[in-house]
């Protein structure tokens, strides 16, 4: 079965949520420089930790547009192409901002039960998930903002976050170095993966099933078939130094933000390296792409 996974680490948003309700902010948005739309295939949004910014690249690996409006130590970035959006998770102030692709604040921001989110993922119904790292939860949301079922607890320092086509949810957990997943409605469900996983940060999942994860502990990213078994001749180690965020991209590449190295590196399905390199940025966690 076909699978995809939409992100937004990721990092990983909607309506003001103020209880269960809904509320304006009444911020603007600030984006820098004047915004050149990012919402088309191969654009890619990298969260910066360090500076409390969004940088968007065209597939090339050229700069576009740098968003800044909202944002407070952004960890988790998720995208919803079918609905234009960009969802930013913002640990320094348990917020997740939300953003069309082409860097313009949307007047809606999601607090209700956030508590250092660390990863956001949308699927495929436009649902947006959160992990929450000070609470070891996963809260999920309607595209309106509003909080609905599942709510996952009893997690172990959630730091990455995906969701599947079939409505699967992965979960990162940092604490015990274990990635567990879950049904659509919140109940544990297989595979559970902890073989080479060393700190594990961010996941993603192909359309294909294969699952990929960054490990900061020794620099890697592990990959997995659909039932959980390690694919042990694609794991990636070149060039990466802590990487955090990854993403796959619709042409097949996968993105990878390496925290401590300071850019972003680009991988094929083989796990050799490729274009674009992006240099210059400013601790990145979260990875999004098309």
């Amino acid at each position: 079965m076909r699978r995809r996974v939409l992100f937004l680490f990721a990092v990983g948003m909607v309506v003001a949520v103020l209880g269960a309700c809904n509320s304006s902010s009444g911020q603007s948005s600030s984006v820098v420089p004047p915004v050149t739309p990012t919402g088309s295939p191969g654009a890619i949004f990298v969260a910066n930790t360090g500076d409390s910014t969004v940088t968007t690249y065209a597939s090339d690996g050229s700069a576009m547009a740098t968003i800044k409006s909202g944002i407070s130590g952004p960890i988790g970035v998720a995208i919803d192409p079918t609905a234009n959006r960009l969802y930013v998770a913002n640990s320094g102030n348990s917020t997740v901002t939300t953003y069309t692709t082409q860097g313009t604040q949307i007047n809606m921001t999601i607090t209700r039960a956030i508590s250092e989110p660390y990863a956001i993922a949308v699927d495929s119904s436009g649902k947006i998930y959160v992990a929450n790292f000070k609470t070891n939860s996963v809260t999920a949301y309607l595209s309106n903002g509003s909080q609905t079922s599942p709510t996952i607890k009893g997690l172990d320092q959630p730091r990455g976050l995906a969701v599947d086509s079939d409505g699967k949810i992965y979960v990162v957990n940092a604490g015990n170095s274990k990635v567990t997943t879950y049904t659509q409605d919140g109940k544990p469900s297989t595979p559970t993966i902890t073989a080479g996983l060393s700190a594990p940060r961010m996941i993603a999942v192909s359309r294909t099933g294969t699952i990929y994860v960054t490990n900061a502990g020794n620099s890697s990213v592990t990959s997995y078939r659909p039932d959980g078994s390690q694919m042990m001749a694609t794991t990636i180690t070149a060039g990466l130094n802590n990487p955090y965020g990854i993403a796959l991209g619709a042409t097949g590449r996968i993105f990878v933000g390496n925290y401590s190295g300071q850019n972003l590196l680009t991988f094929t399905t083989k796990g050799r390296q490729t274009k674009p390199r992006i240099g210059g940025l400013n601790n990145p966690t979260g990875v999004a792409a098309y």
